[in-house]
Order: structure tokens, then C-alpha cells, then sequence
């Protein structure tokens, strides 16, 4: 989250101007708050005691809430400004993360994905 304040605290990265179409600036969004979609969950799943579908939805909820406050932030910075696409894409990069966590943890080398979860999960190490 601190990274992505910093980034959203600076005029437009250089790396979003390399982007030609709006599309490719969207999809910033999406790859960068999916990756935070897995580290909450990751924090969640190790920190918690909840059921996966609670931690699944908490970790929906909360990149979506840190998407909105980061635009809010950004309206705040010279020459950025607030704009619901990026809400938009934030959610769809962490709505991503979460509705394919459960189908890909299993396999081959997405198994580093795969995290204990359930009130008994702090026994099994």
C-alpha cells in the first residue's frame, strides 16, 4: 500500500506514459491491485482465523476501499486527478485475484499460492 501511495503522491509515472491507449493505463490499475488483492490475502489468510470466504470478501473490500481513497489522494496531486475507471479497474484487478485464488493455488507452480485457512490452521505447522 505504501508503494502505491508513493506512486499516486508523483505527476503521472513515466511508465503510464508508455502506454499509448487508455486501455494499457487501465491495465496498470488491474495488474497492481491484483498484486495487492495478494498480499492482503496472504496477510489475511496467515494473521486471521477466518473462513476463506470471509478473507476472500475482506480482501475484495478492502483493495476496492484503498483503490477509492487512493483516487481520492490523487486528486489532491498536481496535475493527477480522481477518476472512476480507475475505481473501476482497481476492482476488476482485485476481483481477478480472488475469483482465480481458489482454482489456481492447487496447481503445479501456482501451489505457493495455496494458504491454510480454518481455526485449526495454526496447528497444522
Amino acid at each position: 500500500m505504501a508503494l502505491i501511495f508513493y506512486l499516486s503522491s508523483h505527476p503521472a509515472p513515466k511508465l503510464a506514459m508508455a502506454f499509448p491507449t487508455w486501455l494499457g493505463v487501465k491495465l496498470l490499475h488491474v495488474i497492481e491491485y491484483g498484486g495487492l488483492a495478494l498480499l492482503l490475502n496472504f496477510g489475511l489468510f496467515k494473521g486471521t482465523r477466518w473462513p476463506p470466504r470471509n478473507v476472500y470478501v475482506w480482501t475484495f473490500l478492502i483493495a476496492v476501499g484503498y483503490g477509492m481513497s487512493d483516487e481520492f489522494h490523487q486528486s489532491l496531486v498536481t496535475e493527477r486527478n480522481a477518476a472512476v475507471p480507475d475505481v473501476i479497474a482497481d476492482a476488476i484487478g482485485a476481483f481477478i485475484f480472488v475469483a482465480l485464488h481458489p482454482r489456481v493455488a492447487d496447481r503445479g507452480c501456482f501451489r505457493f499460492l495455496r494458504f491454510r485457512a480454518g481455526p485449526d490452521h495454526r496447528a497444522q505447522r
